[in-house]
């Protein structure tokens, strides 16, 4: 048995020599010239002898090897241990001495070092597969070497200078071998050369210390922030199918968001109480009066109310007087909510030290992926401003959850992010990107709802969250048993819903009812929820300015036709199409409130 392993064993080796021997490397000659800038060009030319037909050849080069030209032969570009290498393919198979000559460039390979600066070359780096007889290498410097070049290899470690012939003149440093270079034979050299030698301003990576310092530093000042100001418990949903009167629709991004008012929900909402109807003509919306609004009402409810029809019992939505109307609430109501609903930090201060912390992230990762040249101080601020926007759009994206409009913003800061990663990725700094990302997520997730509330903002977040989860999930049961006892509840509760996002979601859950018509609507109103909710989306966008339409001087809307008495009969002419006809039923004033909290406006 021990004869029959050993003659194995010898079978098994003769056969390895016997693959080894398959080619040889007789010569191998490189010649680098080194620039200013520590930019190495190489040119190296290979004598190979095949003693038996091979179809592929590998020839190692470098790190980061670029502008490689190799003539006479199809070859593709691999790594190998992170080093890249040529691979040469002929389909007829190498054989007998073949020269390969091969020019190609290697990034700078010289640093700041304590005394100076340090050029390091490694060549061949990764070996060859074969045994060198003879090795040649020539480097040329723009400077002259007065230092001793250190050299070491894989094998001889620093006493492989016992093996070579080193000569050094002036700028130029010649290494010839005076024995044969084994297989997978590595060499490095290590020249010393003083102070601004080589003009490294323009590396990459020159700002890669700050960055990394800056970054961690306003991550942990945004973590310690939303600790010490923002950090409040968890708040649940509250089992919610209606709301109070009290606050309009409008007002539910001030108590759910801690942003503006908006004002097409106050005045859909103005107009389900009775205080006004709403006409949409060939693109115009107009709105009118049907009773004065009194102290049952907030006094910011009554001023907005005041200066849409402070010149007549009719506005035009997108006049100079909306548009004034609506800038002068906002502020006000806001102000009230923030108020009451609010405590503690500003949200913006948690999502701008995120963004900041995104800003540096990015030029950590610009910073190594631009070229050495001088462009690069011009394309690096604007590639860094557009990393610190895309930071901007994922912090958007994750606080578009609960908006009206949330597909674009989701979106953009979906591909935002994706982009980051694979900047990360190309440059290394891919733990960076990450935590960037994880930072922004962070920051808009804890401000989605405004910051730390008071325990009445809690409650009221509750309560908003029960009856948005109810918009977006109600069954057809319990919306035809709501309809029943409110026939007006589908058009009351759909101005909620679309505040909350959750607009779309509600009407699908509302498609199997029959409405009634909707009474501050004027016209023939759709008796369908879809169809009722294309209608009321094209007012709203209109009253938002949404539309794109140009915001003009408009024509003073017409009053309502005055009562014609019998002794002078009205003329045959037609009605103007803004002009509204009386309402078919009288309005119903809402219930009055005997007092006010003091903190409202």
């Amino acid at each position: 048995m021990r004869r029959f392993f050993l003659a194995v064993f010898c079978a098994l080796a003769l056969s390895l020599s016997a693959l080894a021997a398959d080619a040889a490397l007789p010569s191998l000659e490189a010649a680098v010239n080194v620039r200013e800038d520590g930019v190495c060009e190489v040119t190296m030319t290979a004598e190979v002898d095949f003693s038996a037909a091979q179809d592929s050849l590998l020839i190692p080069l470098g790190t980061d090897a670029r502008d490689i030209t190799l003539a006479g032969w199809s070859y593709e570009t691999v790594l190998q241990d992170g080093v890249t290498c040529l691979k040469l393919s002929n389909p007829a198979g190498f054989s007998g001495k073949q020269q390969f000559t091969c020019s190609y460039t290697l990034p700078c390979r010289a640093a700041e070092a304590a005394d100076g600066q340090q050029f390091r070359l490694s060549l061949p780096e990764t070996g060859w597969d074969y045994a060198i007889d003879s090795y040649s290498l020539t480097m040329t410097f723009p400077a002259q070497v007065t230092n001793a070049p250190e050299w070491t290899s894989g094998y001889y470690g620093d006493v492989v200078d016992n093996y070579l012939d080193i000569r050094t003149q002036e700028n130029t440093v010649t290494a010839k071998s005076t024995a044969a270079m084994r297989d997978h034979e590595t060499l490095t050299v290590s020249v010393q050369f003083p102070a601004d030698t080589f003009n490294l301003r323009d590396q990459p990576g020159k700002t890669a210390g700050f960055d990394r310092i800056a970054f961690l530093v306003l991550l942990a000042a945004a973590v310690a922030f939303w600790f010490l100001r923002l950090r409040s418990g968890l708040i649940l949903p509250r089992a919610q199918q209606t709301i109070g009167m009290e606050s309009t629709a409008g007002e539910i991004p001030c108590q759910l968001l801690g942003e503006a008012p908006d004002a097409a929900g106050m005045i859909v909402h103005w107009g389900n109480l009775g205080y006004l109807t709403v006409r949409m003509s060939r693109g115009r919306v107009i709105l009118y009066k049907r009773m004065e609004m009194g102290n049952e009402r907030k006094p910011s409810e009554r001023r907005f109310f005041a200066a849409l029809f402070r010149a007549g019992a009719s506005c035009e939505a997108g006049g100079l007087r909306y548009q004034a109307a609506v800038r002068e609430m906002q502020a006000p109501i806001l102000t009230g909510w923030r108020r009451r609903m609010f405590t503690g930090g500003n949200p913006l201060v948690l999502r701008l030290l995120g963004a900041a912390a995104g800003l540096f992230a990015s030029l950590l990762t610009f910073d190594r992926l631009l070229p050495a040249t001088g462009s690069r101080w011009v394309w690096l601020p604007v590639l860094t401003a557009l990393g610190t926007a895309a930071c901007v759009l994922v912090q958007r994206g994750v606080g578009s959850l609960f908006r009206r409009r949330r597909a674009l913003a989701l979106a953009l800061g979906g591909l935002s992010a994706i982009a980051l990663v694979i900047f990360g990725v190309l440059a290394g700094s891919l733990p960076y990107q990450l935590l960037s990302l994880l930072l922004q997520v962070f920051c808009a997730g804890t401000t989605l709802f405004g910051g730390r509330r008071t325990s009445a903002g809690e409650e009221g977040l509750r309560r908003l969250l029960g009856l948005r989860r109810y918009l977006r999930r109600a069954d057809s049961a319990s919306l035809q048993r709501l309809t029943l006892q409110d026939p007006q509840y589908f058009y009351r509760m759909l101005p909620f819903a679309e505040e909350m996002g959750v607009g779309g979601r509600f009407v699908r859950c509302a498609a199997g009812l029959e409405l009634e018509p909707c009474l501050w609507l004027e016209g023939a109103a759709p008796r369908r929820a879809g169809d009722f909710f294309a209608r009321y989306a094209a007012v709203c966008a209109r009253l938002r300015g949404e539309d794109g339409r140009a915001s003009a001087v408009p024509c003073r809307p017409a009053p309502r036709p005055a009562a014609r008495t019998a002794s002078r009969p009205a003329p045959q002419r037609r009605t103007p199409p803004f002009a509204a006809p009386e309402p078919q039923r009288p309005p119903m004033r809402p219930h009055r409130r005997e007092e006010y909290d003091p903190d409202e406006v």
